[in-house]
């Protein structure tokens, strides 16, 4: 059982767990001489099997107020009543992460190839624990091109007034980071991911730049397992109050032009942005841009690209202006 547990945790690890208590709250407390990484594999692999107890059949009462050992030797003695083995444990892991990617196909569109779904719910950091689960940048990447020609191909033909420059600035306005956030919140697309330690200690379900990644991600699976047209509609089924209230200008996100109107109201003409971090692997950077004037920075953002990061660090400037 313990090697099921950490297959499911830290991606194949065999643990030798010794000297290890756990309170009556279900709180993990190390004692003994156990390496790092051991000890973070003991908290996560027995902190799964607590959090999947009723799941798989396994009595709660079996974590309280023992020692590991004695905690181990009972799951083992009950899993072996129910003849539960270690592998077929390991299967129903697989199937509760399956089950996302049902869940989501019924949310978004119907699969014929589940693989797209699960590798577009899958982040780096769970890739990285989980070697055998493909991680979602590389359909990001094919996802924001299929969004842009998809949001592109609307406004050329709909909006015939507008020049290239405000059908650049519309686009920009709907694909940003904002917008696809909004859309994977309305789908619940966070609850479904799968995340790391890490990302999951530290808010990554909610986080903006997660979600609409793998907002992007998502219409690219759909894309390669339905076609143009099938994420055509999805984006449209989603996405159309955001498109027609940008058109309107009822969504307002040109944060750099109206904090530059404010600042130069103020009779400030000297305002500058600076590229101070670069993150992430060539195919998927992400840029820290500060915004200030003078000596003073009024405000940080960080986006997938100079200019998204830019527009962030506007909106931070304003809130410090109280604009």
């Amino acid at each position: 059982i313990v090697k099921g547990l950490a297959w499911t945790a830290v991606g194949g690890v065999t643990l030798d767990v010794e000297a290890c208590i756990m309170d009556g709250k279900g709180e993990i407390t190390l004692t003994g001489q156990l390496g790092d990484v051991m000890k973070e594999s003991a908290i996560v692999a027995l902190g799964y099997i607590r959090s999947k107890a009723s799941e798989y059949g396994i009595d709660k009462e079996l974590f309280e107020n023992k020692d590991i050992q004695s905690c181990l030797s009972d799951i083992k003695q009950q899993l072996a009543e129910d003849d539960i083995t270690t592998n077929n444990f390991k299967d129903k892991v697989v199937a509760d992460i399956m089950k996302k990617a049902e869940d989501v196909s019924k949310e978004v569109c119907t699969f014929e190839n589940k693989e797209y779904i699960l590798e577009a719910l899958t982040h780096s950091s769970y890739s990285n624990e989980n070697k055998n689960y493909k991680f979602n940048e590389r359909l990001e990447f094919l996802g924001d091109s299929v969004l842009s020609i998809v949001i592109s191909d609307y406004l050329f033909k709909t909006e015939e007034n507008l020049p290239e420059g405000e059908l650049t600035k519309l686009r920009a306005n709907i694909v940003c980071e904002e917008s696809l956030c909004e859309v994977a919140s309305e789908i619940n697309l966070g609850e479904y991911l799968l995340l790391g330690r890490g990302e999951e200690a530290t808010g990554g379900r909610e986080r903006i730049s997660i979600l609409a990644d793998a907002l992007e991600a998502v219409i690219a699976a759909i894309y390669l397992d339905g076609g143009l047209e099938e994420a055509r509609r999805f984006i449209f089924k989603y996405m159309e109050e955001i498109i027609e209230d940008s058109i309107k200008g009822k969504i307002f996100r040109d944060y750099k032009t109206y904090l530059q109107e404010v600042l130069q109201s103020k009779g400030e003409q000297h305002i500058w942005y600076k590229l101070v971090e670069e993150k992430g692997p060539d195919h998927n950077k992400r840029f820290v841009m500060q915004v200030g004037i003078n000596d003073e920075v009024l405000g940080v953002g960080e986006g997938k690209s100079k200019k998204d990061a830019e527009q962030v660090a506007a909106k931070s400037a304003l809130k410090l202006l109280k604009f």
